[in-house]
């Protein structure tokens, strides 16, 4: 497979984060909200000013924390490789509007934030190995997404500081 040398280089690494974030996401998970999981630009459709959210197949309960965080990477170009810092910012100004953001532990709700990252590729790792029954159609596209996600997955452990920072920053400036 494509992503092999590049995942068992990491996979001890992968291992040992997925344990300790794993243990931040359960600490972050005490409120929940209907989570969207996908709130991408490619889901929302514009009638006019007007959003609509398509796409609801993967909606679950969660931490509202978690789904406004994944909002603001997926609006601000993360998945993309283009981190924009402004557009990040925009979606948590704009959601401190209504709510408070200050009394979160953002650490542990940024590092929680990669079970989801590891759940896709676990989930693609398998339908590329044919483990879940797939066409080879199927099998090519889990390679793809399996390498597009190692390479996530390295984006954002660079990213967590900054992310932090920033969400830091936007209280500090607030207060």
């Amino acid at each position: 497979m494509s992503y092999s040398k590049e995942y068992l280089k990491n996979y001890k690494k992968y291992n040992s984060i997925l344990k300790r974030v794993n243990e931040r996401l359960n600490n972050t998970n005490t409120v929940s909200t209907i989570y969207h999981r996908d709130m991408d630009p490619k889901n929302v459709m514009w009638n006019q000013e007007k959003p609509i959210v398509i796409d609801w197949e993967s909606a679950t309960l969660s931490s509202p924390h978690q789904e406004l965080l994944e909002t603001a990477l997926s609006w601000s170009g993360v998945l993309t490789d283009n981190f924009n810092e402004e557009k990040f910012k925009a979606v948590f100004l704009e959601y401190q509007k209504l709510r408070d953001i200050k009394d979160i532990d953002w650490y542990d709700i940024i590092c929680g934030n990669l079970v989801g990252r590891f759940e896709w590729l676990k989930y693609n790792l398998e339908r590329s190995l044919g483990m879940i029954p797939r066409e080879e159609e199927e099998k090519f596209l889990g390679e793809q997404e399996a390498s597009k996600t190692i390479k996530e997955i390295s984006r954002y452990l660079e990213l967590i500081g900054t992310m932090y920072d920033i969400i830091e920053g936007l209280i500090t400036t607030k207060e």
